[in-house]
């Protein structure tokens, strides 16, 4: 499956790492396939806690779906809080929600050990209410998660015109949010990893998997690798595997524009709406603003010029919509596959039938704090442990 089409920002901003392809056989303790986010996230955890680990990418890594990440990180989830509280019922909702804030920590913590913390910044996030009768639902929202302790003011109308410039609507901000280039990010944790002991190889498709033993034997053009453990991070692609049930992949756009000179809008906080596929906005480093949405339900990406563009300029349009005083032009622009599963929760845990597969899969809106969340589910599980947001996550779940 071909993860995203067009001019991709990211890779333009950080010199590429090289790692060796595999060429001979090794032998190792637990084996990752696929080096984006996920991958690369429970590779470094589990070299931290010591275990001898190998990951291998069937092409270069973060330069799958990271590479079309924009890089808003979130404690919130597409899904309101007090919707899982009407789902899955209150403990597991508030749980889930606490998961991914403390998630929203640990990226903080590990950036703050990277040389160039992967350009992460914490940021505010305003979630506005895209039409009237919205605002109900952000009301409810702003209960939920001020009687459960999170972070979140409410902004009303006046507020919102005077502090942000945006009229006629209403918005709850988030705190402890953030937001990261993705791929420097996947580089700089690849390094740190590396340096903890962890093997990568990269341009060294999987052929192939047996088990016997008590062992896989994962083979490649050149070499193979034999492991106890095995960990699925193949991202998007997972819905090739059994495991991965009730989800659908369908297609986003976004773009990045020319730098712009002067004010953008207050405190340079993430920007999302109410309205379902979503409008959502962002600053860089550079002083360029990052656009998405416009989803579409296709499962796969378009290599349209036409559509391409007619889809960001829309984007764009309602970037002058929110802030007219903003000029600015795009520069680049694409189009990737996301997965998301019907309940709104990702796939992470151990396989239903052997008990030494697992899978981190980042599925919706959230993948990088899934990802986080999950590195560290993983690890729990296979050394025994006891992980208190695992029964959430996990793909027998009863929904």
């Amino acid at each position: 499956m071909k993860l995203y089409e067009g001019n991709m920002y990211w890779p333009t901003t950080k010199k590429s790492i090289k790692y060796d392809s595999l060429n001979t056989d090794i032998d190792t303790d637990i084996a990752i396939i696929g080096a984006g986010m996920s991958g690369i996230l429970c590779g470094y955890e589990l070299a931290k806690r010591g275990h001898e680990v190998v990951l291998v990418e069937a092409e270069e890594i973060a330069k799958g779906s990271s590479s079309a990440n924009t890089g808003l990180l979130q404690y919130s989830s597409d899904k309101m809080l007090y919707e899982f509280i009407d789902e899955i019922g209150k403990e597991n909702a508030v749980l889930f929600y606490r998961m991914c804030h403390e998630a929203m920590k640990d990226l903080k913590a590990l950036s703050e050990r990277l040389p160039e913390r992967g350009d992460f910044v914490t940021r505010k996030s305003l979630y506005l209410a895209s039409k009237i009768e919205d605002i109900t639902k952000l009301k409810k929202e702003y209960k939920a998660l001020l009687e459960n302790d999170f972070p979140v003011e409410y902004i009303d109308r006046k507020a919102l015109e005077t502090d942000y410039g945006i009229k006629g609507t209403e918005a709850l901000l988030t705190k402890e949010d953030a937001e990261v280039n993705p791929y420097k990010f996947i580089l700089e944790i690849s390094k740190e990893a590396v340096r903890l002991g962890l093997d990568i190889f990269e341009n060294s498709k999987v052929l192939d998997i047996d088990k016997s033993d008590d062992c896989f034997i994962i083979k490649t053009k050149d070499g193979s690798i034999k492991a106890e453990k095995l960990v699925y991070a193949t991202g998007y692609k997972a819905n090739d595997y059994s495991e991965i049930k009730d989800g659908e992949i369908n297609r986003t756009y976004a773009l990045a524009t020319e730098p712009i000179s002067g004010d953008s809008w207050k405190d340079r906080c993430l920007i999302w709406e109410t309205a379902r596929p979503y409008f959502y906005a962002r600053m860089t480093e550079d002083n360029r603003i990052i656009l998405g949405g416009e989803d579409e339900e296709k499962d796969s990406v378009t290599n349209s010029e036409e559509k391409l563009q007619k889809n960001t300029l829309k984007l764009l349009e309602k970037l002058t919509k929110l802030f007219p005083h903003i000029e600015t032009k795009i520069e680049y622009s694409w189009n990737a596959v996301f997965g998301e599963s019907d309940d709104g929760i990702p796939f992470i845990g151990q396989d239903t039938d052997d008990k030494d597969v697992y899978y981190c899969l980042g599925f919706g809106g959230n993948g990088t704090v899934y990802s986080m969340a999950g590195s560290k589910i993983i690890a729990d599980l296979i050394e025994g442990k006891s992980n208190k947001y695992a029964h959430i996550v996990n793909l027998d779940r009863q929904g």
